[in-house]
């Protein structure tokens, strides 16, 4: 490819440098479970494997306030200068201060979807693959048009809502999610979509809470602990556990 190595890490509001460091470490040698407790060290580390390498680095989610220093986003960047010549940063912001603090040379501003698009992606989140008789769909594309605009153009909002509505199938069920209100904020979004999950699926997602952030969780692995823990109720024979764990899986 264009480049020897591609490493993409997701920033957030509240990160520590030696986190980041990790991630990238991680990334490079291609495996986990990387510990330092010693922020040069770790440093160092890293350097050796990017060096001489064309490099392209994702910093996704970057974030500029009070407790974000210019002086940590200039550190998370430092490992690449012993790069070689051509290798990229690309940053995701909601902050120009944050661009700014980067030193970035260009900004490519991302403008909102038009209400078109953004129906259109809503729309496929809520009815594609629905089991809904053609006769009824028209009914549920002017009910899902309606709620598509409460959702404020949020693609996080019109996939986790959509999600839902294709599971429900259901007239009174969409048309009572249009009357809420809850829709028109984001986290409201989010809170509504978390409280229509099904009870086994609700409890398996609150578990991963107990994880630490930034832990990557391994599809085989949580499937196995949560069949550990019993949150798998089945009727059938032993091993539906597991495959009825990773649908639930897919499904958050």
């Amino acid at each position: 490819g264009h480049f020897d190595l591609i490493m993409w890490v997701h920033v957030s509001q509240k990160f520590s440098v030696n986190a980041i460091f990790t991630e990238m470490l991680d990334a490079a040698t291609e495996r986990g479970g990387h510990q330092f407790s010693n922020l040069d060290t770790l440093q160092q580390k890293l350097e050796e494997e990017l060096n001489g390498k064309k490099i392209l680095l994702v910093l996704d989610d970057v974030w500029y306030h009070d407790s974000v220093s210019q002086l940590q986003l200039e550190k998370i960047v430092s490992p690449l200068n012993v790069g070689s010549a051509g290798s990229k940063i690309l940053v995701t912001s909601r902050s120009k201060d944050a661009l700014v603090a980067l030193g970035a040379v260009r900004r490519i501003p991302i403008s909102e979807l038009n209400d078109s698009v953004f129906l259109e992606l809503f729309m496929h989140s809520a009815l594609s693959g629905a089991n809904i008789d053609e006769r009824d769909r028209n009914v549920f594309a002017e009910i899902g048009r309606g709620i598509a605009n409460k959702l404020r153009k949020s693609p996080l909002a019109a996939k986790l809502v959509g999600g839902q509505l294709r599971m429900r199938p259901d007239v009174d069920f969409w048309r009572d999610a249009g009357n809420r209100d809850l829709l028109k904020d984001t986290r409201g979004a989010l809170w509504w979509s978390y409280q229509h999950l099904d009870e086994q699926v609700r409890r398996c997602f609150a578990y991963c809470s107990i994880f630490p952030r930034r832990h990557r969780l391994k599809r085989e692995e949580l499937i196995k602990l949560w069949v550990a823990e019993g949150f798998i109720e089945t009727t059938g024979e032993g091993g539906e556990e597991e495959a009825l764990a990773g649908k639930y899986f897919e499904q958050l």
